[in-house]
């Protein structure tokens, strides 16, 4: 396209336009050489800067020598001093990626190194430990520990089996003193009537009723004769 002269903004801004419609390239450099301010004038159109800034694929103004400026070089994705820089900045350079990717290599086989050698560190600090070198040694005041233990927990369930034994047992002579059978040994009946009431009172039974008394061994039935209700004194 013409870069100067009437018909330049107009080129200029078609090609921009054409570059990203067919999706043409990965970046457009938008360029030319040096010249008066006449010469550049194309590259301060509205229309073509409108164009380039709405370009999605990234543009880089490349407008004449470094010292010259123009309103390309604020809308583009990145501004380059001169054409050649321009194409420095698209491509990388072949040595240095080289260069990069060697000192990249270098590091990588490094840090490979440096773990490998740690890790080859540690496994000799392991097998140089006493519990692989001498395990009876390791084992042994370990199994007497253990044994300590189990020998402590047996006598420690011995004590408690032993004292809920006692407990037990005291909780039982007391429930057997308190038995009603206890009080019969000594003499004592238990009185109810003919649907199982105890009888407490002289006005629970009347002559004529029939009641069973029970005794340490056994029951007797009786019947109510009389009843006589003791007086209550004043203290």
């Amino acid at each position: 396209v013409l870069v100067q002269g009437e018909d330049a903004a107009a080129q200029l801004t078609a090609a921009v336009k054409l570059m990203n419609a067919q999706k043409a390239a990965d970046v457009i450099i938008i360029g030319r050489g040096g010249g008066s301010a006449e010469d550049l004038a194309a590259f301060n159109d509205e229309t073509l800067a409108r164009a380039v800034f709405a370009s999605k694929i990234p543009v880089i103004s490349a407008v004449g020598h470094e010292t010259d400026f123009t309103i390309c070089d604020f809308v583009a994705d990145l501004r380059a001093p001169t054409p050649s820089a321009a194409a420095e900045l698209a491509v990388p350079d072949r040595e240095e990626m080289r260069a990069a990717l060697a000192q990249l290599t270098r590091r990588l086989c490094g840090s490979v190194q440096a773990g490998l050698d740690d890790r080859r560190q540690m496994l000799d600090a392991l097998a140089s430990a006493n519990v692989l070198q001498n395990p009876s040694a390791w084992l042994s005041p370990r199994r007497q520990a253990l044994r300590n233990t189990v020998q402590s927990l047996t006598h420690s369930a011995e004590r408690r089996i032993l004292n809920e034994k006692n407990e037990l047992a005291a909780l039982s002579a007391r429930l057997d003193a308190m038995s009603p059978l206890k009080v019969l040994s000594r003499g004592y009946a238990i009185v109810s009537d003919e649907n199982g009431k105890v009888i407490k009172r002289t006005e629970d039974a009347k002559p004529g009723d029939v009641l069973t008394a029970r005794v340490e061994d056994g029951a007797i039935t009786v019947q109510v004769q009389k009843t006589e209700k003791r007086e209550m004194t004043d203290a």
